[in-house]
């Protein structure tokens, strides 16, 4: 299946509430071991802990409290003791904790570094950037065993950043954290590239014969990083193949509406001989990520499409926009849209 982050397109503040719902509950990972988080509060200025940089500079901070030292090492050593050796000395045992905790995460977590030695919370942000963080206290270790206890402090709207650089849909907690956030699909009839002074002179009753031969038997599923194509089979609709979307092409089409919008009031271009990508859709629904994200090329999916009748609404879009309204008539062999409004400021 097409690899898509669409995690990172997600509003980070709905990842953070969604991510907080598992507060307070055991979540198993990879079967062998147990996290559990709770909101906190934050640690000491004086507190020892270090900067947590994912791949994509997204970062937190981490400040260990306890490790299991009998269990892990079979060391009677508490972690407080550490923190009181001489600089070269604890250094190095503080290195080999980070060293044995990797080894005990999922393999996920080592595109995540640690910036050691250690160093008083005071001295790796700007006063003004901790207050900016949220802290949660941290339990994680094998089922049964001792875990080793820990506080995090992220920034709520850094946190989908900081862990999008992690493939955890494996894990069920996580994969339900998708499934509680939504992104937005369009349904597509067809598409056209047309003249752009036809575009933009579209009035009611105006009439657009549709270039789509097997109308109603395919449609397109357009998502914010994913393009799919879906076909009518017997059983349903089925996915024949995915592609992956610029994440600049949003911004690519307002800026060429605005470039259309100029060249029209300084009349410095021909807009007879330009022309704009269009497209007709028949709704637009918002769908979880986790729905999306498990549609797969040459597999069934679960998708409600509207019937194609002169009552379903069409929507006409060009430069990212919807600009128009009408609905499907029959001409002779050819299928049309008749135009029954336009967008003039007060929507559609």
């Amino acid at each position: 299946m097409t690899s898509l982050n669409y995690q990172s397109k997600t509003d980070p503040l709905a990842y953070w509430n969604a991510a907080l719902s598992y507060a307070e509950q055991d979540i198993t990972v990879e079967s062998t071991h147990t996290l559990n988080f709770q909101v906190s509060e934050a640690p000491s200025a004086f507190a020892q802990g270090s900067v947590l940089r994912s791949a994509s500079g997204a970062t937190a901070l981490l400040v260990l409290e306890d490790f299991p030292f009998a269990a892990q090492l079979n060391v009677p050593l508490a972690y407080a003791d550490v923190l009181e050796l001489e600089d070269g000395l604890r250094n190095a045992l503080v290195e080999g904790i980070v060293s044995n905790l990797r080894n005990e995460l999922p393999a996920d977590f080592t595109k995540i570094q640690s910036e050691l030695p250690l160093q008083a919370v005071s001295a790796l942000l700007p006063a003004r950037e901790l207050e900016q963080l949220s802290w949660f206290a941290v339990r994680y270790g094998e089922i049964g065993g001792a875990p080793v206890l820990a506080k995090v402090g992220v920034r709520p709207d850094a946190l989908s950043g900081f862990l999008g650089d992690l493939p955890l849909t494996a894990q069920p907690a996580w994969r339900a954290v998708r499934e509680q956030l939504n992104t937005s699909i369009c349904l597509t009839l067809c598409e056209a590239s047309l003249p752009t002074a036809e575009v933009s002179s579209l009035r009611i009753g105006d009439l657009v014969v549709l270039d789509a031969p097997a109308l109603g038997q395919r449609i397109t599923v357009d998502g914010p990083l994913s393009r799919h194509y879906l076909v009518l089979v017997e059983q349903g609709w089925g996915c024949e193949r995915i592609e992956s979307v610029n994440g600049m092409s949003e911004l690519t089409e307002e800026a060429n509406a605005e470039q259309v919008s100029d060249a029209e009031e300084i009349g410095s271009i021909d807009l007879s001989q330009m022309t704009v990508p269009v497209r007709f859709e028949v709704d637009e629904r918002e769908i979880s990520i986790a729905e999306l994200e498990s549609w797969a090329a040459g597999s069934l999916v679960n998708i409600d499409v509207p019937a194609l009748n002169e009552e379903t609404p069409v929507y006409v879009r060009a430069a990212g926009k919807r600009i128009a309204k009408g609905h499907l008539v029959q001409i002779d062999e050819r299928v049309a849209l008749r135009i029954s409004k336009t967008d003039r400021g007060t929507g559609l």
